[in-house]
């Protein structure tokens, strides 16, 4: 595979300014091989990274190469590295730990100690090394999981997000039988509803708004709540006979979600958050109700060890990923596509630059 001496690459410059160039291809550093993007999604964490919105997660400098979620090919493999070769069909992972802290040793390097210190191994592209929206990418293989030939390279660029969304599955560990109830259906809801209902779940509700819970509704969700007319706990509790749900997954991050999830599930039931809420302070439930029905808050971050689940999941057919994909454009009308992200047209749960 020829390799170009640059390629084109969408830059953040600061907060606000972003540019499109021609920039050096990278060069491997030790242990890393070349890789060639074929597809890479956007999501709601790129938009506010651009406005500074995800400033806390940023520990990278400007100017600095954004996206986390891809897929493509192995293009180049320094000498001495192993584990891939040269075409391989491959998503990516996000993130990395530093390998020697205990939690990492532990397999859970998702709370490595060590958190968005390049400087001491952990390894976040996007955020602490040079991220995806460009034509290449310098990583690790240990990073990198297998893409079957009949998984297209869109399919392949949500494996990150659909990681995610089987750590919550994990978390929140909802059983054959069982109701489920999903608050936000963005991508990672909406990988949830699908999941839960694969393993067993005898009902899974779902609330949001708009395009998106409609297509809560084409991938399976039992009962589909529009938040713009209806309170949410109050329906799931109208649903389930005043019970409440088993396990509730929160994904939206805001204040009156998690405190539906709070009043929605039932006594001794379980609520997963994993919507980041950012700056906010307070607690945004009532500690008593939750102390005396004995419920189960589990918090969810990040996805350690779960990419090859999620593109096994992708390739046996049994969730659908390309649902969730609004439209495809070419890396150079990047700010078409944040335009059509930001205006949620056709639900734009994730929208595809092709480099």
């Amino acid at each position: 595979m020829s390799i170009p001496e640059t390629m084109r690459a969408i830059v953040l410059h600061g907060w606000n300014d972003v540019r499109l160039e021609d920039v050096p291809v990278p060069t491997p550093g030790p242990g890393e091989v070349l890789c060639r993007i074929r597809a890479c999604a956007i999501c709601g964490t790129d938009a506010r990274l651009i406005t500074g919105g995800a400033a806390r997660t940023f520990k990278g400098t400007f100017p600095h190469i954004f996206g986390h979620e891809w897929s493509g090919e192995v293009a180049a493999i320094p000498e001495g590295v192993e584990g891939v070769a040269v075409g391989d069909r491959v998503a990516g992972e996000v993130t990395k730990g530093c390998r020697t802290c205990p939690a990492c040793k532990s397999g859970r390097y998702q709370l490595c100690e060590h958190s968005g210190k390049l400087e001491k191994g952990y390894r976040m592209h996007g955020f602490n090394l040079p991220g995806i929206f460009a034509q290449y990418v310098a990583y690790l293989p240990e990073m990198l999981s297998p893409l079957p030939d009949h998984v297209s390279f869109e399919e392949g660029a949500l494996g990150s997000v659909f990681s995610q969304a089987l750590h919550g599955v994990k978390i929140g560990a909802c059983q054959p039988g069982e109701t489920a109830f999903v608050i936000g259906p963005g991508a990672i809801g909406l990988l949830i509803l699908q999941t839960v209902k694969r393993q067993g779940a005898a009902r899974v509700l779902i609330a949001g708004r708009g395009e998106r819970l409609d297509m809560a509704r084409k991938l399976g969700a039992d009962i589909a709540i529009d938040i713009s007319s209806d309170d949410p706990a109050t329906a799931v509790l109208e649903a389930t006979g005043g019970q409440g749900a088993d396990v509730v997954y929160e994904c939206a991050g805001k204040q009156p979600a998690i405190e539906a999830a709070v009043r929605s599930v039932k006594k001794g039931g379980r609520v997963v958050l994993i919507g980041v809420r950012g700056q906010e302070e307070g607690i945004p439930f009532n500690v008593d109700h939750v102390v005396l029905n004995q419920i189960s808050l589990l918090g969810m971050r990040g996805s350690p060890n779960l990419l090859a689940g999620a593109i096994a999941l992708i390739a046996s057919g049994q969730v659908n990923v390309k649902q969730l994909i609004a439209e495809e454009f070419p890396l150079e009308r990047f700010q078409d596509a944040m335009d059509f992200y930001a205006r949620r047209e056709r639900g734009a749960v994730r929208v595809i630059l092709k480099p």
